[in-house]
């Protein structure tokens, strides 16, 4: 199952990203390439700490990217 991320770029030109598929799963960068780095730290940490808890996380690690730039 890809995992859907929502991104959009804030008034200040940060991108922000939302895993909506992983509650409370959101990171931001100041350029494109930074926020893909920081989203696989954030979605790689977000699943670490549901399976620690005992929750089922999907194994397939595709994303699926909707971009809503809101500038």
């Amino acid at each position: 199952m890809p995992l859907t991320v929502k991104v959009e770029i804030d008034e200040t030109g940060t991108y922000v990203a939302e895993v909506e598929d992983l509650p409370g799963c959101v990171t931001q960068g100041s350029s494109f390439e930074e926020l893909l780095k920081n989203l696989r730290e954030a979605i790689s940490g977000n699943i670490k700490a549901r399976r620690s808890l005992g929750y089922v996380v999907p194994s397939d690690r595709r994303m699926r990217l909707l971009v809503e730039a809101t500038v």
